[in-house]
């Protein structure tokens, strides 16, 4: 029962995952979510736990990548802010 118990304190203790090129593309269905969250601006969480919402034109440019077989790597997105971002920088939600 203890283990069990370190195991559940260990997970809660855990820092959350950034997001990759390469976890989007793993399931269509991942990348389509993630398209979708863009257009619709809906905010992002950070893996800091602040939220920001990508700017909407950024989902035809992933899309454009992704269609390409060229989205991969280490790919920022900018923000409705203007800023440029990592997508590392955002928590693995999806």
């Amino acid at each position: 029962m203890r283990d069990l118990l370190n195991i559940l304190e260990t997970l809660s203790e855990a820092k959350p995952v950034g997001l990759s090129a390469g976890e989007i593309n793993k399931y269509e269905k991942r990348f389509n979510t993630f398209i979708e969250f863009i257009k619709g601006r809906k905010p992002f969480t950070m893996i800091d736990g602040e939220t920001v919402i990508l700017d909407p034109r950024e989902a035809k440019r992933f899309q454009e990548l992704y269609d390409n077989g060229q989205f991969k790597g280490a790919l920022s997105a900018r923000t409705t802010d203007g800023e440029q971002l990592p997508l590392s920088k955002l928590a693995k939600t999806l």
